[in-house]
């Protein structure tokens, strides 16, 4: 069980990661709803994680 958590927790991380590339050039004016998508996203992946892990 533990080597399906630190497997998950790795490809959540990498897809995290991923997602962090889009927000490098994204301003609030024009980008409004990306930046609010992505950000929801990263925080479910982070709840995810934190429930994996609890």
């Amino acid at each position: 069980m533990n080597v399906l958590k630190i497997v998950t927790t790795i490809f959540i991380v990498l897809l995290m990661g991923i997602f962090m590339t889009f927000f490098k050039g994204a301003s609030w004016e024009k980008d409004k709803a990306s930046i609010i998508g992505f950000g929801f996203t990263e925080l479910v992946y982070a709840f995810s994680l934190i429930c994996i892990w609890l």
